[in-house]
């Protein structure tokens, strides 16, 4: 894969405007987006359609979790849109799981089901007050019920990507929580562009640095440089 292949830019913007300001200086350099709630409910569908035209592939991060019936329903809508993949919680279970997949096989290209396994803003202190003992327990849990359901490929933090390439060195592996620098927000295991693909992530999602940016194209062709120089 090429480097601006295994960069996926996260849209996460309300307004119409500013989606289409980024998309547009970013489309000559960039392969796939991330398309999700914010932008869905800030614009509507329009930004996939948007997205289409500027000949960008779409990665839907709806994060589905519901009964499988709901699930299966949703897969089949969203292969319908034509995106590359999407994701569902693995927190949902492999029945769901299952639904999606065998509702994906009527079509001859579906898309990739991608399962979430922990999200970056959570700690231990997070899976504690779930009565967890370990993030590592939950972690390898939710992996095996996404191999058993049959996902493609899992999201996980730059922390977790190397333990993915252990667990299920077949599956697809896209890390967000991608950082620059040291700053804090409300992720707390993150990474910088080196850390998450030299611990095996295909893929990085970074949104913040690049849609932040006074200059979006600038900033997403020095990340590509970093993941140029990694091994």
């Amino acid at each position: 894969m090429k480097p601006e292949e295994r960069v996926i830019v996260a849209l996460d913007l309300e307004r119409e405007e500013d989606f289409k300001r980024v998309l547009r200086e970013i489309s000559p350099y960039a392969k796939i987006v991330k398309i999700g709630p914010v932008a869905l409910l800030g614009i509507g569908f329009k930004t996939v359609e948007m997205t289409k035209e500027y000949g960008l592939e779409i990665f839907l991060d709806l994060k589905h979790m519901d009964i499988p019936n709901t699930v299966a329903l949703s897969a089949k809508g969203i292969a319908k849109i034509g995106v590359k993949m999407f994701t569902l919680h693995c927190l949902g279970g492999r029945e769901m799981i299952k639904s999606a997949k065998e509702e994906l096989s009527a079509f001859k290209s579906p898309p990739l089901i991608i399962g979430v396994t922990l999200l970056t803003s959570w700690d231990k202190e997070t899976i504690s007050s779930f009565g967890i003992p370990s993030m590592e327990l939950l972690f390898e849990t939710l992996i095996q019920i996404g191999i058993e359901g049959g996902v493609d490929g899992f999201v996980c933090s730059p922390v977790e990507a190397r333990r993915i390439k252990t667990l299920a060195p077949d599956k697809v592996c896209i890390t967000p929580g991608i950082r620059l620098s040291s700053e804090k927000d409300d992720q707390k295991r993150t990474g910088s562009p080196e850390e998450a693909i030299e611990s095996g992530a295909d893929y990085i999602v970074v949104g913040r640095p690049i849609i932040k940016s006074p200059e979006p194209a600038q900033a997403f062709l020095q990340i590509i440089e970093r993941v140029k120089s990694c091994k």
